[in-house]
């Protein structure tokens, strides 16, 4: 089987294992595509990331369990 190109729109893991599995890529055709990436790991930035509980949840924050009721509208 000749070299397939794998294409930008085959990255997601999903669609990756599907296209493994009907045979249009083969596992060793992905991880020399996977080897062939650049390491970019010394320009990346550090972040912090905060959780916010669902709009649906926001009332009930910072609320004794047994005072926690929804907002009347």
């Amino acid at each position: 089987m000749a070299q397939k190109k794998i294409e930008e729109r085959m990255t997601d893991n999903r669609v990756v294992q599907y296209h493994i599995l009907r045979g249009a890529v083969t596992q060793e055709q992905w991880q020399a595509h996977l080897d062939s990436l650049p390491d970019d790991a010394e320009e990346a930035l550090e972040t912090e990331t905060q959780f916010s509980p669902s709009y649906e949840m926001r009332h009930y924050v910072d609320q004794p369990e047994d005072e926690a009721t929804p907002a009347q509208d």
